[in-house]
C-alpha cells in the first residue's frame, strides 16, 4: 500500500537517473552513464511520501486505524508515536545526503497538486531567481514534469489559462466571460514560483502547499516559514502544508549564509516549533530519544537495494567506509569532513561547517563525542586551583562554553599529566605556555586561555605534543586580572617553563610581570617566565623585522600571521601519532578539553580564546624547533639550547 502521490511519483513523471555499462569485469569502481526513466521503488521514498501524507491528514484521515498497525504490515516510519504527532496539519522537514532525487520530488508535488487537485494552490520559494530558474531547481523540475505529463499522460493533460515560464506562473482552467466580467473556470489549480530577495514578508498571503528549495542557500527561510504558516493556519485549521529539504556538505559558503545554515539546524532539531512532524533520534547517543526531523543516512540509498526497494544498508556502509578511509588518508585535510557531510551517517554529520573552518570537523566531532560520551574529561583530568607555585586537586566545574556569553565565567586549572621529573627536578624547556588573555572588556564575554604544553622529546610517557594543564575562563570579581595573573605565572612556575603570548594583546600581564613587588617563590622577578620575542624565521612572509627589540616579549600578530597560525594548529591536530586497530592516531586523540573541541568544530572566523591560545603555542613550537636546529648558525646566546632537553 502507498500514497496516491508516491504512485503519481513512480508512474508519471521521468527522472534523471544512472545507469551501470554491461561490463562483465568485476572492479569496485563501475562506470554509467546518465539518462531519463521513471523512478524506482525505494524504502525511503516510501517513508518520505507516507510520514508527508500522515503530517497533513493525520492516521485517521490517510485510511490508517493504527500507526502500530500500519508499522507490523510494513515497516516502522520511524515517527513519534504520540496522538498530537499523528493528527495530522503538520509540515515535514528532510534532511538528506546527495543523490536521493529530493528536487524531483518537490517538482513532482507541485505537478500531483496541478494535475489532481482541482482549485489547489502549490508555491515554490526560493531566496534568489537563480535557485528557481537553474538547471537544477524545483521549478525547473516542475516544469520539465509538467512538460512530460502534457506530452504523454494524455488522462491527466489539462487547459492551462497561464503558461508563464519566465514568471514562474502557470495555471489550468479556462476563462469564460459572464455578464461582462471574466471568471476563470474549470480545474483551476496554480502553481507559483516565489522569488524572496530578501523580503519575507512574500511569504504572507500564501494561501495553499509551499516547497522551499534548499535551506542553505535561503538566509531568510525562517522568517519565510513562519510568515507562510501564519497564512496557513485559520484559527487552528491548517489547510496548507510546507515541505523543507536540506543537504549537508555545502560549508557555511555553499550553504549561501550562516542564517540559512543555523535555520536548518535549529528546525530540525526543534519540529515541534515550527509544526513539523516529529522522529525519533536512533542515529546519535548523545541526546537519543529526542525529537528531530526526517533523517536520512548515506549508506541507505538507491544504488544499494534489493529488487524489492529495501536498501541494504551493510553493503552501502562497506562502500562508504572505504571511499571515508581514503578520505581521511586524503592530502586534502578539509575532504574527509565535506564528504562525511554531503554522504553523513548521523545528523551530525550533515551539519559540519567546512567553509570559513579550515579544521577537521568530522575527527574533532569524534573525539568530542569519545570524550564526552566515556567521562574521559573527568576520568583523566584532574580539576583544581593554583595556590602560589602550587597545584592544589579540588572537585570543580571547567568553563566550557562557546561562544562565551556575558556573566559567569568561573573556572578552575584542569591537568591531564603532572609535570615529568628527572631526579626530582623538572627538565628545563620541558614545557611551554601559550596564553591568550582575555580582553579589558568590564565583565565581557570573552576569556582568558591558557594552554601548558610538553615540548616533543623522547624520554615522557607520551613524548611530548600533548597538552598536560589549561584553564579557559574568568575570574568573577574586581581583581580579575591579578586573579589570572597569579594562576598563569603559577602555572609556569610549577612546569619550570617560560610563557608565550601575544604582544600588546593584554598590557595588565606584562604590566603584571613587570611590577617589582610580584616575585615567585625563589624571589624572582616574573618576567624570567616570559618567553623573548619570536624571530618567526620558519616563514619569510611572516618573519620579525629586525628593527623590532630583542627586548619585547612573545609576537605581534597580524591577519597574514592569524591566517598562517590557522594552517600550523591545522597541521598540529593532524600530526599522526602511531597506529592503533589500524586507525591512524593524531595530536587530536589526546585532547580531552571539551570547550576547545567544541570551539574547534564551531570556528567561523569569530572570536576563539582558545584557539588564539593555541595559535600562538603553534608558533612557539615552531620557533623551539628552529632554534634547536640553528642556533649555531644563528644566535649568539646559545644557552637556551645548553639547558638539559637539548644536550
Amino acid at each position: 500500500m502507498i500514497t496516491g502521490e508516491h504512485l503519481f511519483y513512480l508512474n508519471c513523471i521521468n527522472i534523471d537517473v544512472t545507469k551501470e555499462f554491461d561490463n562483465k569485469i568485476t572492479k569496485s569502481r563501475k562506470s554509467g552513464y546518465r539518462t531519463t526513466d521513471f523512478p524506482d521503488f525505494w524504502d525511503e521514498d516510501f517513508k518520505y511520501f507516507w510520514t508527508c501524507e500522515i503530517a497533513k491528514y493525520g492516521i485517521q484521515g490517510c485510511g490508517i486505524e493504527s500507526y502500530n498497525d500500519f508499522c507490523n504490515k510494513h515497516f516502522d516510519l520511524g515517527l513519534i508515536n504520540e496522538i498530537d504527532n499523528l493528527s495530522g496539519g503538520l509540515n515535514h522537514l528532510w534532511l538528506k545526503p546527495r543523490g536521493v532525487g529530493a528536487s524531483w520530488k518537490g517538482g513532482a508535488k507541485a505537478n500531483h497538486n496541478l494535475f489532481l487537485k482541482p482549485d489547489s494552490k502549490t508555491f515554490i520559494f526560493a531566496e534568489k531567481e537563480q535557485y528557481l530558474g537553474n538547471k537544477d531547481g524545483f521549478f525547473t523540475k516542475f516544469n520539465y514534469i509538467r512538460s512530460f505529463i502534457q506530452s504523454k499522460c494524455w488522462f491527466l493533460r489539462k487547459d492551462f489559462i497561464t503558461e508563464k515560464n519566465s514568471d514562474y506562473l502557470f495555471q489550468t482552467g479556462y476563462k469564460e466571460i459572464i455578464s461582462g466580467g471574466t471568471l476563470n473556470k474549470g480545474f483551476n489549480s496554480l502553481v507559483a514560483g516565489i522569488v524572496i530577495d530578501g523580503d519575507s514578508d512574500k511569504g504572507r498571503g500564501k494561501r495553499g502547499d509551499a516547497i522551499f528549495e534548499e535551506f542553505g542557500s535561503f538566509p531568510t527561510v525562517n522568517q519565510v516559514w513562519n510568515k507562510y504558516e501564519e497564512s496557513s493556519n485559520e484559527y487552528g485549521i491548517v489547510h496548507g502544508q510546507a515541505r523543507g529539504f536540506g543537504t549537508g556538505g555545502d560549508s557555511k559558503k555553499g550553504f549561501g549564509t550562516v542564517e540559512g545554515y543555523e535555520a536548518l539546524k535549529k528546525m530540525f532539531y526543534d519540529p515541534s516549533s515550527y509544526n513539523i512532524i516529529k522522529f525519533l533520534d536512533v542515529y546519535e547517543d548523545i541526546g537519543a530519544g529526542r525529537d528531530l526531523g526526517m533523517f536520512t543516512p548515506a549508506y541507505r540509498n538507491i544504488t544499494d537495494k534489493d529488487e524489492d526497494g529495501f536498501s541494504i544498508e551493510t553493503i552501502g556502509k562497506e562502500k562508504l567506509d572505504k571511499r571515508r578511509k581514503e578520505w581521511l588518508e586524503s592530502k586534502d585535510s578539509e575532504l574527509y569532513s565535506q564528504k562525511c557531510a554531503e554522504l553523513p551517517y548521523i545528523p551530525k554529520e550533515a551539519f559540519n561547517i567546512t567553509g570559513d573552518n579550515i579544521y577537521p570537523i568530522e575527527l574533532l566531532n569524534e573525539q568530542f563525542d569519545y570524550v564526552s560520551k566515556n567521562g574521559l574529561d573527568k576520568k583523566f583530568v584532574t580539576t583544581g586551583i593554583m595556590q602560589s607555585n602550587v597545584f592544589v586537586p579540588k572537585t570543580l566545574i571547567q568553563y566550557n562554553e562557546y561562544p562565551a556569553k556575558s556573566g559567569n565565567k568561573d573556572s578552575c586549572v584542569c591537568m591531564f599529566q603532572e609535570p615529568h621529573r628527572v631526579n626530582g627536578v623538572i627538565p628545563d624547556n620541558l614545557y611551554m605556555i601559550c596564553c591568550d588573555p582575555f580582553r579589558n572588556d568590564n565583565g565581557g564575554s570573552s576569556i582568558g586561555s591558557i594552554y601548558v604544553i610538553e615540548n616533543v622529546n623522547v624520554f615522557t610517557k607520551y613524548k611530548g605534543d600533548v597538552i598536560s594543564a589549561w584553564y579557559n575562563g574568568r575570574p568573577s570579581d574586581d581583581s580579575e586580572q591579578v586573579k589570572f595573573c597569579q594562576i598563569l605565572f603559577g602555572l609556569a612556575e610549577f612546569y619550570n617553563c617560560k610563557i608565550g603570548i601575544e604582544i600588546g594583546a593584554e598590557s595588565y600581564v606584562l604590566s603584571y610581570a613587570k611590577n617589582k613587588s610580584h616575585l615567585d617563590s625563589k624571589g624572582r622577578r616574573l618576567t624570567i617566565y616570559l618567553e623573548e620575542s619570536f624571530e618567526l624565521a620558519t616563514d619569510e612572509k611572516i618573519i620579525r623585522k629586525k628593527n623590532i627589540s630583542s627586548n619585547t616579549f612573545g609576537m605581534s600578530m597580524n591577519a597574514e600571521r592569524k591566517l598562517q597560525g590557522h594552517n600550523y594548529l591545522k597541521d598540529w591536530l593532524l600530526k599522526p601519532r602511531g597506529i592503533s586497530n589500524s586507525k591512524t592516531i593524531r595530536n587530536i586523540n589526546y585532547i580531552f578539553d571539551l570547550g576547545l573541541l567544541k570551539e574547534l568544530i564551531s570556528y567561523s572566523g569569530n572570536n576563539a580564546d582558545r584557539i588564539s591560545a593555541m595559535i600562538i603555542g603553534c608558533f612557539y613550537m615552531r620557533e623551539i624547533t628552529y632554534k634547536s636546529n640553528n642556533y649555531n648558525k644563528t644566535w649568539k646566546n646559545d644557552s637556551f639550547f645548553k639547558k638539559e632537553l637539548f644536550r
